[in-house]
């Protein structure tokens, strides 16, 4: 409860903070460069007059962007790819596993870290979106296939036995 509720000033932090602030995280204010916490800057600014405020409350806004939809997409596709491998026989299973094996052995935080350098300033944090979500489902879709595979060999209860009733007739 403790999480959730920091989450929750986070995310009220991260949607109400720009209008409570009175710079934009780009706009610099010459007259105050370097300067401490203050009034007037909360967190104070930086050598280029940017508010340090305006800029922390930006950036909690685009990181809470960021992990959420990781986790979305993330959980979306490990949850198909995992239970179409599990529920796949033979060939498609055997097929599914190999290609789940070589994906682990990707140096993915390397190809992660090419793939976000490669892109531009403004859509750097979109490409890190898409490589940490093409990587990061592959460990989480061996987990549910492993779970979906108990949920296989478990007996069918669809089919209720006839209840016996305590009247004989």
């Amino acid at each position: 409860m403790v999480g959730l509720t920091i989450l929750g000033i986070l995310v009220l932090l991260a949607i109400f903070g720009p209008l409570i602030c009175k710079f934009g995280y780009t706009d610099p204010d010459f007259t105050a460069i370097n300067v401490a916490p203050n009034a007037r800057h909360w967190f104070g600014t930086d050598g280029g007059g940017f508010d340090l405020f305006a800029c922390v409350v930006h950036g909690l806004g685009r990181s809470l962007v960021i992990g959420l939809t990781y986790a979305i997409l993330t959980t979306a596709i490990s949850a198909i790819v995992g239970t179409a491998i599990a529920y796949a026989r033979g060939w498609g299973e055997k097929i599914g596993m190999w290609l789940l094996d070589m994906l682990l052995v990707i140096p993915s935080f390397l190809l992660v870290a090419m793939v976000v350098r490669a892109a531009s300033g403004t859509q750097g944090w979109l490409m890190l979106i898409l490589g940490l979500t093409a990587f990061g489902w592959i460990g989480y879709a061996r987990t549910l296939r492993t779970m979906a595979l108990s949920l296989r060999e478990r007996p069918s209860t669809w089919a209720c036995p006839r209840s016996r009733s305590s009247f004989a007739t």
